[in-house]
């Protein structure tokens, strides 16, 4: 009995240990399908390649989605647990791409720190037989992983406790350049529990930087074979580098005899090049540069304390643009982000790279030289006090970014203060993110779609060469407000629970909202304090998933021009849901009047339980799926006859009345009879449903299926379970299995006290 009791007790506890063991994966099925594996119970996130055979690659892989975006969804999935993973387990790929994201055709589309700032990460284990290019991004790969100890190749004889081990392992910066191998700038930077690095010889040259290493405190030796060739002198003084053959120090710095680096504070600055050498400056530095194995960066830079002033100079007259820091062959700008006021691009200069000068306080303006046509996308993001950008030569006027002469025109001012801006003049069309302080934009030729997109976007159009011709649109954005759209924000007024969409345009959509997605809700912190929602006059859509799970939503104001939109699930589970209505009306309790509304898609009001009324647009032609699903007191629908709202009434056992002789009368509903519990089950249930980014999201009874980039989300726990916004845990189950414990180990003690009483 005993040993059966005690059998028993031993299922129970592997049983509560099953339930609280729990996996997500993502499985991208691109070029090289690769797929993700976060194991909770051993903090493990294992990467392995799932297609047939051949030559395979892991690199991180994007696709555009509707809105021309990319999405990068391997960087989201692993941003899901990066202060959590403990150990990364790489399975055996041809190539490693740890840094650039390309398409699904193979190209780059941008760089991505996959690993960066995992600060619980301890362990990374490859398997062998890898070239692993880890070079062209702004942040170095493991930079920021605080606890990382032990990175190894191939088998377990490799692994080494507080070693980066790189036996095994061809190490590329990048493709285009063969005859060198690049430790990357920042590469380990910041990791400060490593205490070795070993990295075997090879047929190529090698090359490190000083930010290779920086921050790393307990860093003590560096093992490298005789093929290296320039160490940068501030990492050759700090740490100790050895011949990994003979064992013996290397006492004199390896020098290829090219300078690798310029200026840094607190130091003398090391001249770049005897070509260049500015009088004045604090602090200098290059740039350099490839794409498709041309050099389109090199470029001098300086800052010069004294003015608060960066500067970039060019020596060429070959094709050349500012860089961004990441270019930058060893010291940076970064360091002076924070004090630089000025900025001053020279001649010979044509572009201004994408993300230079995101988030720098104190800049209020920039100066261009004659040859600059482009600033690339999020150029001067955030930039909260850049007010004004001119070229050199012509008049610089206070709030104006003059772009005239510009050959391509991009997201570059997004967070700026900006308040005017002069269009290039070959600009016909505009689909770009405007600063929220624009008020006028100049223009050489007047098109529809500029028009348009100034209306939309609510700014003042005026031609550039007769001022009389002007468009005003212009209506004030207050810049303060937390964005929830291109040019929409909101206000929330705590003591009235109201929550105001001001501006113009979309709201946007809430991409991912199972497994806690819903966090990307603007008003997420909030949520369940909103008890009224008003739409501003110039929103003209509400997002996918925008309003769902705002249990205590009670009414919801819409503007009342024709044609608005709300998307897929937007208020789904507004369980105190009584009245939407427009604009210039009174809400009617028990009533969702979207008669401005031509679609309604699939889950838009599903869990609604206290509407007993619909009123219908005549031009919709179909209602998607689940749109009033569990809504158990809808009883009328309201349209015009002859409409598919007629239609859907007489399928669905609804009463139809004619919206133009017939007014929905106030009904007070009463949520469904269930327990508290159960009503909270069914609503978490579907709404953190695995959904896809089509119209139509699926239940967790549904095999989950991909995405149109190829994604597939799997929720793989031990037993099904229902998840909460704020948690994953499988709850229920774990106390079930708690009480049966409970009550076979009472049962042995009542037996073992029998036992003992005969």
């Amino acid at each position: 009995m005993k040993k059966l009791l005690l059998t028993l007790t031993l299922l129970m506890s592997a049983l509560i240990f099953c339930f609280t063991i729990g996996a997500e994966e993502l499985t991208v099925d691109y070029h090289y399908p690769t797929k993700l594996v976060y194991d909770e119970s051993t903090k493990t996130m294992t990467v392995t390649y799932v297609g047939s055979g051949g030559w395979h690659e892991f690199m991180p892989v994007t696709n555009k989605d509707g809105a021309g975006e990319y999405n990068y969804d391997i960087e989201k999935f692993l941003d899901k647990y990066r202060t959590e993973i403990e150990h990364m387990e790489i399975g055996k790929f041809g190539k490693i791409q740890i840094v650039d994201i390309r398409d699904k055709d193979g190209n780059v589309t941008g760089g991505a720190s996959l690993f960066a700032g995992m600060t619980a990460l301890k362990s990374v284990h490859f398997a062998a037989g890898q070239r692993i290019t880890i070079g062209n991004a702004g942040k170095g790969v493991f930079e920021g992983c605080t606890s990382l100890k032990t990175i190894w190749f191939g088998d377990d004889a490799n692994k080494i406790e507080g070693c980066a081990n790189f036996t095994s392992c061809n190490l590329k910066e990048n493709d285009n350049n063969r005859e060198r191998n690049y430790f990357p700038r920042n590469l380990f930077k910041d990791c400060t529990s490593l205490e070795s690095v070993i990295y075997t010889e090879n047929p190529y040259e090698t090359v490190i930087f000083s930010s290779t290493f920086e921050g790393c405190s307990a860093l003590k030796t560096v093992k490298i074979g005789d093929n290296i060739k320039d160490v940068d002198a501030q990492a050759f003084e700090k740490y100790s580098f050895v011949n990994i053959k003979s064992g013996e120090a290397i006492t004199e710095r390896p020098s290829s005899g090219e300078k690798t680096s310029g200026g840094n504070s607190g130091t003398t600055p090391a001249v770049p090049t005897v070509e260049f050498n500015p009088e004045g400056a604090t602090v200098w530095g290059h740039s350099t540069g490839e794409y498709e194995k041309r050099i389109i960066i090199d470029t001098y830079w300086a800052y010069y304390d004294s003015t608060k002033t960066l500067e970039f100079t060019s020596l060429t007259k070959n094709y050349n643009e500012t860089g961004a820091l990441s270019n930058c062959d060893d010291a940076n700008w970064s360091e002076y982000k924070d004090v630089i006021e000025h900025i001053i691009v020279g001649d010979n200069i044509a572009k201004v790279s994408g993300k230079s000068f995101i988030g720098y306080p104190a800049l209020k303006d920039v100066r261009l030289g004659a040859q600059v046509a482009q600033l690339d996308n999020d150029a001067f993001k955030d930039c909260a006090n850049l007010t004004t950008i001119w070229r050199n030569g012509k008049e610089r006027i206070e709030g104006r970014a003059d772009f005239s002469g510009f050959s391509r025109f991009c997201d570059a001012l997004v967070g700026t203060n900006v308040s005017e801006i002069v269009l290039p003049e070959k600009l016909s069309t505009l689909d770009l993110n405007m600063p929220m302080t624009l008020k006028t934009a100049y223009f050489h030729t007047l098109t529809d779609e500029l028009k348009a997109h100034a209306e939309e976007n609510l700014y003042n159009l005026v031609n550039i060469n007769d001022p009389n011709e002007k468009y005003e649109y212009y209506v004030y954005i207050d810049p303060t407000l937390p964005l929830c759209g291109r040019r929409a924000v909101f206000s929330f007024d705590e003591a009235t629970g109201t929550l105001n969409v001001l501006g113009a345009g979309a709201i946007d959509d809430i991409v991912n909202y199972h497994g806690g997605g819903s966090k990307n809700q603007p008003w997420f912190s909030i949520k369940q304090k909103i008890k009224h929602i008003i739409i501003g006059e110039k929103i003209t859509s509400i997002g996918k998933y925008a309003f769902a799970g705002c249990k205590n939503v009670e009414t919801v104001c819409l503007p009342a021009f024709d044609g608005f939109v709300i998307g897929a699930a937007a208020f789904e589970s507004c369980e105190n849901m009584k009245s939407v209505y427009q604009s210039g009306s009174e809400p009617i309790e028990g009533t969702i009047d979207v008669r401005n509304v031509h679609a309604l898609e699939s889950w838009t009001f599903a869990y609604n339980y206290l509407i007993a009324n619909a009123v219908i647009n005549e031009n919709v032609a179909k209602i998607g799926n689940s749109v009033f699903s569990d809504n158990t007191n809808l009883a009328n629908i309201y349209g015009v006859p002859g409409s598919f709202a007629e239609e859907f009434a007489s399928k669905n056992g609804y009463s139809f009345f004619d919206i133009s002789s017939e007014t929905p009368k106030p009904i007070k509903c009463t949520p469904p009879e269930t327990t508290a519990e159960t009503t909270e089950a069914v609503s978490e249930s579907v709404t953190e449903a695995p959904i896809t980014t089509d119209t139509e999201p699926v239940t967790e009874t549904e095999e989950p299926k991909p995405n149109k980039y190829g994604v597939k989300f799997v929720k793989s726990d031990s037993i099904t379970e229902e998840v909460t916004e704020e948690s994953s845990f499988p709850v229920i189950p774990v106390v079930i299995a708690a009480v049966a414990v409970v009550i076979i180990v009472l049962a042995v003690l009542l037996i073992l006290k029998k036992k003992k009483k005969q």
